[in-house]
């Protein structure tokens, strides 16, 4: 039995207005389908942070919570006011199983508001690491690997590049495990829009 944890709230650049432009070569590398643009992923150097390149922003000294993301959205969004573009606020989640939920001690995180809000979109599922290094779109594919992962996972790819259902994001992640015993454990981790 999995939970699906809220661990905070991020603000990135909006997938078309995003600094990093993926070549061929690094859509064919990092992605199982090479055909998207602009995909989305907790990892901010799929997907990054509007406060990457805002280096005139001061940041208070304690922003974040868990690997860069922030416990407090109303914080979050009063320190977003002074960037140069129109970010894109998301609610994080982390989906684990109960016994590994109380190891993490996530399900006490202080975040606030405390629980996703039933008009925020999922976006879709990434796969990661705790660290927020995405299984998914920031490792690399072996040509043998990206057929195995293509013809396993493709069809449960969004137009983002994000699993459409916790199920198949548990899969990948047990692949990912399987596939590279130097890193891991992988998680889900779901991606929320949060409307304005």
């Amino acid at each position: 039995m999995h939970e699906e944890h809220l661990i905070g709230f991020d603000a990135r650049y909006a997938p078309s207005a995003q600094p990093r432009v993926w070549t061929e070569h690094g859509r064919n590398l990092f992605l199982i389908t090479s055909d998207v643009n602009h995909p989305l992923s907790v990892d901010i150097r799929v997907w990054q942070s509007v406060f990457s390149n805002e280096q005139f922003i001061k940041l208070p000294p304690v922003k974040q919570w868990f690997q860069g993301i922030w416990a407090d959205l109303e914080a979050l969004q009063r320190h977003s006011a002074s960037v140069q573009t129109t970010p894109w606020f998301i609610a994080l989640t982390q989906v684990l199983s109960k016994q590994d939920a109380e190891a993490t001690s996530v399900a006490h995180f202080q975040i606030e508001p405390a629980s996703l809000d039933a008009n925020w979109p999922l976006l879709g599922y990434d796969v990661a690491e705790d660290v927020l290094l995405s299984g998914l779109m920031n490792m690399g594919y072996q040509p043998d690997e990206k057929a195995i992962a293509h013809s396993r996972f493709a069809a449960h790819l969004n137009e983002h590049h994000l699993f459409t259902s916790i199920e198949a994001a548990q899969a990948f992640a047990t692949w990912c495990n399987d596939r590279d015993a130097g890193h891991g454990p992988f998680f889900p981790y779901g991606i929320y829009l949060i409307k304005r």
